[in-house]
């Protein structure tokens, strides 16, 4: 029997519900006890007793009765975010307990036998909620290691832990040691010589953004000319000639969102309904809220809005440094995303992004497979930033210019130059295994965003320009509107 009809046979769900889920499944894939739960016919511990009893096995409650932390403790963190399962205890008999949220296989038996060493395993059911629960506490220690110091300790030139280094320590002094000299010599010629350093690094920073924005429309030629390249091989090969966004749902790849949420506790609400309204199958939607420890406001709002089942909240645990890329990269070990992007929580994003991204990197995998590109991989697409309040004030309006010239006029510009395209610090769209193979987030620097688009470029990667925009809300008071409060609150 399968499961559908034994969830009908038991009284769990109306065959009314078992028709709309298992539509809902052949328009957009996945498993049918997702589409029932995120349709509210059925909660996370009832689909999992039932599968219980299908399973033929029995069921633990992971809250009640968690894992013993030293058998949880010995799975490997880059496996967090798929497994699927998580051991629990050891009997006296010597039989192993190992907790699913996956069906139960010989191929899962024998997984778990090489895993531990034993050919004693008893398969218990628990839902998937419990097992990233249980698999995030007992490894704790693991991820905040991950999340502060892999890169420091991996890539110490690509980490901001140490410091600045000893020449740029000194270099700023022996130019002060020297202007003073002059200053004391010759004080007319030194401020000359002083001013006119100025003006030139201001006539230079003009010109470099005057070059960018003409040099724009020139790269958006281009990309169109690529475009139509592909639609001919597309037509060649029988193939649609574009890529639809909108395409068959069930071959979109699972997509994660990050979104790290500190002192956040009166627009938790909003966050949701937010990242409600993309355009994406929520079955393929892996939403995942991150936390501090330390903010129990938040973390207590987040719980009272009751998420639906695609949405995460993940309490990243108190730690230095307590920055927004450290939380980041404690999220991204969960990640089951083929994709994963950023976004902030008052972030607004177009409905279509998440579909425009996964184009944007299939394109990239076409032209490299079919027309013979020889440009780097595309490891990030960074969508534009917008402000929905610009018409508040003078200084809304104000920050809203300066974020049409970066997104529409200078990133466009830089792009294809061979120049590293600096990131903004939300709607970054990453293909996660290579985000992961750059060290991911530097949590030790509070440009992180930028310091990463370097690092995408100097492994050999590049940033694209996505042709979307994400509303954020500006700052509409002089002092939220500095940049330290704009940007270092969760350090401080």
């Amino acid at each position: 029997m399968q499961i559908g009809s034994h969830l009908v046979a038991t009284g769990r769900i109306t065959p009314e519900q078992l028709d709309t889920a298992l539509t809902h499944q052949r328009a957009e894939g996945g498993q049918l006890g997702q589409h029932l739960v995120l349709a509210g016919a059925l909660t996370r511990r009832e689909l999992y007793e039932a599968l219980a009893e299908h399973w033929e096995t029995a069921s633990r409650d992971l809250v009640a009765h968690p894992p013993d932390p030293a058998l949880a403790g010995r799975l490997d963190i880059a496996e967090l975010s798929h497994l699927g399962w998580v051991p629990c205890e050891e009997r006296p008999d010597g039989t192993l307990v190992v907790a699913t949220s996956v069906r139960p296989t010989p191929e899962l038996l024998e997984q778990v036998r090489e895993r531990f060493g034993t050919d004693q395993v008893e398969l218990v059911a628990s839902t998937h909620w419990d097992v990233f629960r249980a698999s995030e506490q007992a490894n704790r220690g693991k991820l905040q290691r991950l999340a502060e110091d892999m890169l420091a300790e991996e890539r110490p030139e690509h980490s901001a832990r140490r410091g600045l280094t000893r020449l740029q320590l000194v270099l700023p002094f022996v130019i002060g040691l020297v202007f003073l000299v002059g200053a004391v010599l010759e004080p007319r010629r030194a401020f000359v010589v002083l001013l006119s350093a100025t003006n030139l690094v201001f006539l230079l920073s003009i010109l470099f953004k005057a070059g960018s924005s003409l040099r724009a429309p020139l790269m958006r030629a281009r990309r169109e000319r690529r475009r139509l390249a592909e639609m001919r091989e597309r037509q060649r090969r029988g193939l649609a000639p574009e890529w639809q966004p909108g395409g068959d749902d069930a071959e979109l790849p699972v997509y994660t969102i990050l979104v790290p949420a500190f002192r956040e506790a009166n627009i938790i609400d909003k966050l949701i309904r937010n990242l409600g309204a993309l355009d994406y199958p929520r079955s393929r939607l892996d939403v995942i809220v991150l936390m501090e420890e330390n903010d129990p406001e938040t973390v207590a709002a987040a719980k009272r809005v009751a998420p639906p089942d695609y949405v995460r909240l993940l309490v990243v645990p108190a730690g230095e440094p307590q920055t927004k890329p450290r939380a980041c990269n404690y999220g991204l070990a969960f990640a089951r995303g083929k994709y994963v992007v950023i976004y902030d929580a008052e972030d607004r994003p177009e409905p279509l992004q998440l579909r425009k991204a996964v184009a944007a990197f299939e394109r990239d995998a076409f032209e490299h497979e079919h027309l013979g590109s020889t440009r780097p991989r595309l490891a990030c697409v960074q969508a534009a930033l917008h402000y929905f309040n610009a018409d508040y004030n003078v200084l809304t309006r104000m920050f809203a210019i300066e974020y049409a010239h970066w997104f529409e006029s200078m990133l466009p510009g830089i792009d294809g130059s061979g120049i590293p395209l600096p990131l903004g610090g939300t709607s970054n769209h990453f293909d996660t295994e290579v985000l992961k193979r750059l060290g991911a987030w530097d949590p030790y620097n509070v440009t992180e965003d930028a310091d990463l688009g370097l690092r995408v470029s100097v492994e050999g990667y590049r940033v694209d320009v996505l042709d979307s925009t994400t509303g954020e809300e500006a700052c509409a008071t002089v002092p939220a509107g500095s940049p330290s409060a704009r940007g270092g609150s969760r350090a401080t």
